[in-house]
This record gives structure tokens, C-alpha cells and sequence, in this order.
């Protein structure tokens, strides 16, 4: 990852530690920093003002962003391929831990992210992806 992405990838991930709640504006920015290349347009008629949609510079066909700081299956796509996840949650709150490995192999690398489920979930796959 160029190292102005690493920038933005780490004010992302102080946003998303102090969120409080689901963010269609933090969606957009997950999606805006995986694909920088991609046109986004706001959708205000069918599906609410707040809704972020985004053209693909390849087809120019559309798409609605994932739902990351939500909804628990958009949040794990961000995982990197390859790396395993472990979730406690507690009180509406969940301790996240993403792994190169096992917690006995001695070089596994882990990083963790704490909040409600997915957004706990985004900040750990956001913090492996800036350091793989």
C-alpha cells in the first residue's frame, strides 16, 4: 500500500475507534480507500439521502457501498485472503482478533479492534491490511 494510503488507512481506523454507532460516511471511506479509483455519487431517491453509490471505472455499471460498520458479513470481506479471525462480544460489544496464524506459533502477527461487532471487525482488517 503507497504510503498516502497508509496515512489515510490510519485516520480511518482513529474514526472507526471512536465511532459510536453504524456511519454510511464511514462506509464510503473503507470503500473510497480500497478503491481510490472508483466515481462515487450520492443515491437520494429510492434508497435514502445517505445512501453511497459508486461507478466502476472499468464498465461504468454501479454499485451500492457495502454496508461495513453494520452488517457483520460486509465487515469480514475486508479480512486479507489467508487470515483468521476470532470474535468475543460481550454487553453489545465485541473484542476482535485477526491472525496470521496460530496463538502458538510464536511468529503469528495479530491485530486487534474493539467495538460494536462489525465496526470492531473493520478496524482489525484495516489495521492488517496497512501492515501486509
Amino acid at each position: 500500500m503507497a504510503d498516502t494510503n497508509l496515512a489515510t488507512l490510519d485516520e480511518l481506523i482513529r474514526r472507526l475507534e471512536s465511532a459510536t454507532g453504524p456511519s454510511r460516511e464511514l462506509d464510503a471511506e473503507i470503500w473510497m480507500t480500497l478503491y481510490p479509483n472508483w466515481r462515487s455519487y450520492t443515491r437520494d431517491e429510492q434508497h435514502g439521502a445517505d445512501d453511497v453509490a459508486w461507478i466502476t471505472p472499468h464498465d461504468g455499471r454501479s454499485y451500492l457501498a457495502s454496508h461495513y460498520t453494520e452488517a457483520i458479513d460486509d465487515a469480514i470481506t475486508l479480512i486479507p485472503d489467508g487470515l483468521m479471525m476470532s470474535m468475543t462480544i460481550g454487553h453489545g460489544k465485541a473484542a476482535v482478533n485477526i491472525k496470521t496464524g496460530s496463538i502458538l506459533d510464536p511468529k503469528t502477527k495479530e491485530w486487534p479492534g474493539y467495538g460494536l461487532p462489525a465496526i470492531a471487525i473493520c478496524i482489525a482488517a484495516l489495521k492488517a491490511r496497512q501492515q501486509l
